[in-house]
């Protein structure tokens, strides 16, 4: 049973003393936005990638390492970057913000840890380096002087050892012929007088052998066309050469020497295989049909392409740039169809680089495309691979014209899902799961779908409804289950609604929706059996939004006339299950469009739309009813486009808003996101540039949903979170103890926010009996049996009995709801509550007395 405690008897005392201890100030709190997850986007190229293991044997984990030409990835501005895993974020390797300028194009380590880049560039990390430079784990520094030019390559020999490879005629001051050797200590030439041109891959063999690729033609004076091995001192060509250029070099399990290259003009191959005494194709036919930049061998010893072909000559399958050779067929490396592919980018990719095969299967590359056809601008995305499907690695969301948030939920866990349309690596997907920092996958469909509803049964499944097709793989539902490990057709018995424009799931686990059924369109009920179909209004009747309140009435708003007859309500109806169809009061309906229905946490019900007058009360866009009495919310808002999209209470006792709209009234006006604090209208944080279509309030912060990219931070691919400087929360204190109903347990179902109401439950409680609650402001540590008679041994006294209550108990658990006053001396003041369960006899009297665990509660503001 819930016990309502009085706020001057449970309150008075801390604000007292936050007043005392100089509680925080109103204006020093304010919203903060977080980062949600950054658009995976980066603007320039991901041209090298590298595992690297920064303590060399000691217990660190590899990292996964990309550089290139871009100047920020996922919001770190540094030339090279690592994946935390963990977190699910790029940080930088070295310092941030650093002046660079140039290109990264190759990354090497050492077996102690050291890290080599190489490219082209002039400084790194703040300090002064030329084409290439050296990580210890803490800061860069130049490799001996750097070379005279580029460094296109980089490779540890078989001595640790790196060799460099490019186009420069020097390195450290020795002279050299586009290679190069750095011991550790020194430069040296490598190769004697090296190549005549431009050295762009190396690779060693298992004997030590190094082979060069590039555009040359000779190697220490030989005849070398494009390709040559220096072994033993000396130089050798490989058969007749390449009569096309190479772009890299990859050895296989078996020895063989793997090259790929720009496409031959005459055999359209661009893939070749050295066996040790001749050239041979990869495959019946010879490989690839366009240029292949990369070449890497996979965990399992397939081989692995990427590049700017289409298809690999002898089959019609497309690759998308990403081939497989598992030693007796090509395979493609995603299953998205051609049309899916090239709509989840602007344009169709362009090529692929930085592939990189990593331990357990798992693939890494970059996808490049262009905004437009003609564009000389490159965009990319990091993606990886994990043996099933593919994701961007990166924590937000792909943002594009047509991604974006329609509606945002919890799970059963409490991790964000957001549903509508998203573009990803694997395809096109309606929701998506925000979880360890970064969004993924959670439900994938063929380009074109779309997911605009979403809401929470009472057991944590999620049910969703939108359009498209194959989704998940089980077909295209009107409305889609999870369960909390796999999605399900949602069970189509009865008159099921398709296409559904509003949703809701009802508190005694009910599906309530409108759509289309047949011919016609229909309110409809799921009973936990069959869909019923309850009402069929006139096909011009457009709901926009469902809400049901805390008293189980269904609000349902839109655009119509005489739903269900003239008595029922116009643009503004409720549906009760007890009662069935009602006007929401009889003080009159609103004269336009709702567009958003929601409810404070006092019970006041809010709508918005496009109307100008509600009950014959002046309200411009917005309107709040109390009882059966509505009124204007200031001076209103002007909605534009679709007007207002989301109503969402906020701890304080107000609300927020968003969608397209502008308030009205002074002595500020707010687009497109805003909150009412009970007298006028506030920012809730910096400008948007863009639509927020959905808020969600999740315990102690607010969830933003739309389409943006930009709350005045970075992290804001569509989706943000909203936390105050001025936190609520909770610290638990001690454990509970064990009466007959089991073991005591006391939750906080509600923090304490000044405005708001605290609310707690204890649960495991004596069925015959009550319970003490104590509130106090400091604490104890005192054994119950050493003070109670009928103390059971092993329950503590935490709380001061500064306030007590004694509350009755039901089903064996006891619940509190202690509101707070709008007083800005309580934030950061703190009080403590424990409950001490009484178990009695048949006759009443007191058998035994045990203990909840406390907690340490902090008043926050929002």
């Amino acid at each position: 049973m819930r016990r309502v405690l009085s706020v001057v008897r449970a309150l008075s005392g801390l604000a007292c003393l936050a007043a005392a201890s100089g509680g925080a100030l109103h204006s020093q709190c304010f919203p903060t936005p977080l980062p949600g997850g950054l658009d995976p986007k980066t603007a320039g190229m991901i041209l090298a990638s590298a595992l690297w293991d920064p303590d060399g044997a000691g217990p660190l984990e590899q990292r996964l390492l990309s550089g290139g030409s871009f100047t920020q990835l996922a919001g770190v501005r540094a030339p090279v970057v690592w994946w935390d895993r963990a977190s699910g974020t790029w940080r930088a390797v070295g310092p941030e913000n650093a002046a660079f300028a140039g290109e990264i194009r190759a990354i090497e380590t050492r077996a102690n840890g050291e890290l080599f880049v190489s490219g082209q560039f002039g400084q790194i990390g703040n300090v002064s380096a030329s084409n290439i430079a050296r990580f210890d784990g803490t800061s860069w520094s130049s490799v001996g002087g750097g070379t005279s030019g580029l460094v296109e390559c980089l490779v540890r020999l078989s001595d640790d050892s790196i060799a460099a490879g490019g186009i420069f005629s020097s390195a450290g001051g020795v002279p050299c012929g586009n290679l190069a050797r750095w011991d550790g200590s020194a430069w040296s030439s490598l190769g004697g007088s090296g190549t005549n041109g431009y050295v762009a891959a190396l690779a060693v063999a298992p004997n030590g052998a190094l082979y060069v690729g590039g555009s040359f033609t000779t190697a220490g004076g030989q005849s070398t066309p494009r390709i040559a091995r220096w072994s033993g001192g000396f130089w050798a060509p490989l058969g007749a050469g390449s009569t096309n250029d190479i772009y890299d070099l990859a050895i296989a399990n078996d020895g063989a020497l793997i090259a790929g290259g720009a496409r031959q003009p005459i055999t359209g191959s661009s893939l070749r295989r050295w066996d040790g005494a001749q050239w041979g194709y990869i495959g019946p036919a010879g490989g690839a049909g366009g240029d292949v930049f990369e070449v890497e061998i996979a965990s399992n010893g397939d081989l692995l392409i990427a590049g700017d072909f289409s298809t690999v000559i002898g089959t019609s399958t497309a690759m998308y740039d990403l081939a497989r050779w598992n030693g007796s067929a090509w395979q493609r490396q995603t299953d998205v169809t051609a049309s899916a592919y090239h709509n989840l980018f602007t344009y169709a990719p362009g090529f692929q680089r930085a592939l990189l095969a990593l331990p357990g299967g798992e693939i890494f590359t970059a996808l490049h495309t262009r905004p437009t056809p003609t564009s000389s601008l490159v965009d990319c995305y990091p993606a990886l691979h994990d043996g099933r499907a593919w994701t961007f690695v990166g924590s937000g969301l792909r943002a594009t014209t047509t991604a974006t948030i329609r509606a945002l939920a919890l799970d059963g866990t409490g991790a964000p899902i957001a549903v509508g349309g998203f573009a990803t690596p694997d395809g096109w997907h309606v929701a998506q799961r925000f979880a360890n920092g970064r969004w993924q996958p959670f439900a994938r469909a063929t380009f074109g779908g779309e997911c605009r509803l979403i809401d929470v049964f009472p057991n944590g499944d999620l049910l969703i409804a939108g359009t498209g097709t194959n989704l998940d793989g089980i077909g295209n539902p009107a409305f889609l289950l999870w369960n909390g490990s796999s999605w399900s057709v949602f069970p189509t018995w009865g008159s099921m609604p398709n296409n559904s424009s509003a949703m809701a799931v009802l508190q005694n686990g009910h599906v309530f929706a409108y759509g289309i059924v047949g011919s016609v369109r229909a309110f409809c009920l799921w009973d936990g059996f069959t869909w019923w179909r309850l009402a069929e209004p006139d096909l011009s009747t457009q709901v926009e939004v469902m809400y049901e309140r805390a008293n189980g009435d269904v609000v349902i708003g839109g655009s119509f006339t005489s739903l269900l007859g003239p008595a029922v309500g116009t643009n503004l109806v409720k549906y009760s299950p007890i009662t069935g169809w009602n006007p929401v009061t009889t003080g009159g309906n609103p004269n336009g469009r709702v567009t958003a229905v929601g409810e404070t946490n006092d019970g006041a019900l809010v709508i918005a739309g496009s109307f100008t007058s509600i009950g014959g009360v002046a309200a411009n866009g917005i309107a709040m009813l109390r009882g059966n009495t509505w009124s204007a919310v200031g001076a209103g808002i002007a909605p534009t486009g679709n007007g207002v999209r989301s109503i969402e209470a906020l701890p304080d006792g107000g609300f927020a808003i968003a969608g397209e709209f502008t308030t009205l009234g002074g002595p500020f006006t707010h687009a497109g996101l805003a909150r009412w604090s009970g007298s006028t209208w506030e920012a809730v944080v910096g400008p948007v540039n863009g639509l927020v279509r959905d808020l969600l309030w999740n315990g102690d912060h607010l969830e933003l949903g739309g389409q943006f990219t930009n709350l005045g931070i970075d992290g804001a691919a569509s989706y943000a979170r909203l936390h105050t400087n001025c936190p609520a929360a909770q610290t638990t204190i001690g454990a509970g103890c064990a009466s007959s109903g089991g073991a005591n347990l006391l939750s906080v179902t509600s923090l304490p926010w000044v405005g708001g109401t605290y609310r707690a439950r204890a649960t495991g409680l004596p069925t015959n009996g009550f319970a003490i609650s104590l509130i106090g402001l400091s604490t104890l540590s005192i054994p119950l049996d050493a003070v109670f008679a009928e103390g059971v041994p092993g329950c503590t006294w935490h709380v001061a009995m500064d306030f007590l209550y004694a509350l009755p108990t039901s089903g064996g658990s006891a619940e509190i709801s202690a509101p707070l006053p709008l007083s800005y001396d309580l934030v950061g003041g703190q009080f403590y509550h424990q409950m001490l369960p009484v178990e009695l006899t048949p006759g009443g009297a007191l058998l035994e007395l045990t203990a909840t665990n406390a907690e340490r509660l902090t008043i926050g503001l929002f």
